[in-house]
Formats: C-alpha cells, sequence, structure tokens
C-alpha cells in the first residue's frame, strides 16, 4: 500500500503541475479567469490546487490543450484510477489488477511527460 499511495501521490501531483504550466503557457496568470470565462461551467471555477482527483481528469477532457497534451489513452487510464484513488484515500487494499494499472499508469507518466 506504501507503494501505491506514492504512485497515485506522483500521478496526481504531477498531472495538476502540468495542466497548470500549460494552461499558464498558454492564457498566461490569469488562466484561471480565462477558463470560468470560456466554458461558464462550475469545475471551470474552481482553480486547480482545489478540484478533486475526478475534477482535475474531467477538466483534462473538456479544455483541447491539456487532451491534446495528456492524450486520450492517459485521461482514460486516470478515469480508470479514480475508484483506485477513492481506495487508497480509505485505507482499503487494492488488488493486484488494480496495483498493476496504477503502477502502469505512473510508468506512463513518467516516461512521457517529464
Amino acid at each position: 500500500m506504501k507503494s501505491s499511495y506514492g504512485y497515485l501521490f506522483e500521478i496526481e501531483y504531477k498531472t495538476r503541475e502540468q495542466a497548470k504550466t500549460l494552461l499558464e503557457n498558454l492564457y498566461g496568470a490569469n488562466s484561471s479567469i480565462i477558463l470560468s470565462s470560456q466554458y461558464k461551467n462550475k469545475l471551470s471555477n474552481k482553480s486547480l490546487e482545489n478540484m478533486h482527483f475526478h475534477e482535475l481528469v474531467s477538466l483534462l477532457k473538456m479544455v483541447p490543450i491539456l487532451k491534446e497534451s495528456f492524450g486520450e489513452s492517459y485521461i482514460r487510464d486516470l478515469m480508470q484510477l479514480n475508484p483506485i484513488r477513492n481506495k487508497i484515500a480509505h485505507c482499503s487494499f487494492i488488488n493486484d489488477k488494480e496495483f498493476a494499472l496504477l503502477s502502469r499508469t505512473y510508468y506512463l507518466y513518467e516516461n512521457n511527460f517529464k
């Protein structure tokens, strides 16, 4: 479980930071204001730092530059990680299949988004 938590933390933290960097490079320091005016929904009114994991994944699917940069395969893996994330966050054990998805997603990120 210790490895699972570490992988999950790295995936979530680095994905959030990469998304923030991409948005700031595209829209500047006021990227959250621009997103809010461009998409006009509850999700776009939240800062990246305050988004829950499932909201972050929804943002990646919603914003074209993020969807393009992260890719549909990675985003799909993140969607599948949500129930695994919930188990880890609530100190429940995950099975071998769930750990395999988590570690595969971790290594995919490490190899493609450094």
